[in-house]
């Protein structure tokens, strides 16, 4: 069921930062006593470096007030020996007002799962829907702003952005590497866990010794990447507008080669005029929502003590 759960959460979390994100508590202390030594050596902390990291919180910035921008989506996983892949959309309010919506569809079986993320502006929704089950949460984006200075309340405001700002938060980015993708220039970064994240994420990792045990990066727990891509636009309306964001894994294949777990790629963007005010609505139907509000403050303040 826990699985299950995290699975479900996975699929729309990409989209929405909950890989890290505090809302489905996967900041909170793992357990790894059981790690079993195996895999590829490496040397994580190598050469790392975060010259990379102005250029993502430059992005954010720049996503944070482009004009409105609708966006088509895929996203893919590849988690628990599942492979879960579903068409989507991004849309972007624009000019600062932090309001964004993404959603996503998958076929589960014989049913099709939604999972839409809404920001109106002052309120933070999730919803999850599988065949008539629906099940919505919310969150008071005032009462974190009230408690919290505003640059760590847009760290959870579920957009394209927030999830840039968290990456840039918790990963050590390099140097960008120029390439192409498809017909455009783009830029890839690469970003690795810095310690003190890895300290909060791993129950071992505060005891003495433990990065200097031989591949003690298998602790990692399966949904959570080793590495993540970023891959950047370089011109015209796309420059440094997120066009692929893919976490990754050590491949059990090639010792020294990763592979994607989770990736979640924008094409066919367009900026437009505007975007109708209903599109950053949230209507609950039948169910009840849940006011999660509380729960995020709380793991708010153990993302940014």
């Amino acid at each position: 069921m826990k699985q299950k759960l995290l699975v479900s959460t996975l699929m729309l979390a990409v989209v929405g930062i909950a890989l890290l994100s505090p809302q489905f508590g996967l900041l909170s202390k793992i357990r790894d006593d059981k790690v079993e030594h195996v895999g590829p050596e490496l040397d994580y902390f190598a050469n790392l470096s975060d010259d990379g990291n102005a250029i993502i919180n430059q992005a954010a910035d720049h996503l944070e007030q482009m004009p409105s921008v609708f966006s088509k989506a895929r996203f893919k996983a590849k988690l628990f020996g599942r492979e879960i892949n579903g068409p989507g959309q991004v849309l972007l309010a624009g000019r600062g007002s932090g309001k964004s919506r993404m959603e996503f569809a998958f076929s589960v079986g014989d049913q099709t799962q939604r999972l839409l993320q809404v920001c109106d502006g002052n309120y933070f929704y999730f919803v999850r829907q599988n065949g008539n089950q629906r099940q919505t949460e919310y969150v008071d984006v005032s009462t974190l702003a009230e408690a919290q200075n505003e640059q760590d309340v847009r760290l959870l405001n579920g957009s394209l952005t927030a999830l840039l700002r968290m990456l840039g938060r918790s990963f050590a980015f390099d140097e960008p590497q120029f390439r192409k993708l498809g017909n455009n220039d783009v830029m890839v970064l690469t970003g690795r866990w810095r310690k003190r994240d890895l300290e909060r994420l791993l129950e071992s990792a505060s005891k003495p010794g433990f990065f200097e045990q031989r591949q003690w990066i298998q602790s990692i727990p399966e949904h959570l990447p080793h590495q993540v891509t970023v891959t950047l636009g370089t011109q015209g309306l796309l420059k440094l507008f997120p066009l692929k964001v893919e976490f990754q894994r050590i491949s059990d294949a090639d010792d020294n080669g990763f592979e994607s777990t989770v990736s979640l790629d924008l094409f066919e963007t367009q900026v437009v005029e505007s975007i109708p005010a209903e599109m950053f609505q949230v209507y609950s139907g039948p169910d009840h929502p849940k006011d999660r509000t509380a729960f995020y403050l709380e793991r708010l303040n153990r993302l940014i003590k």
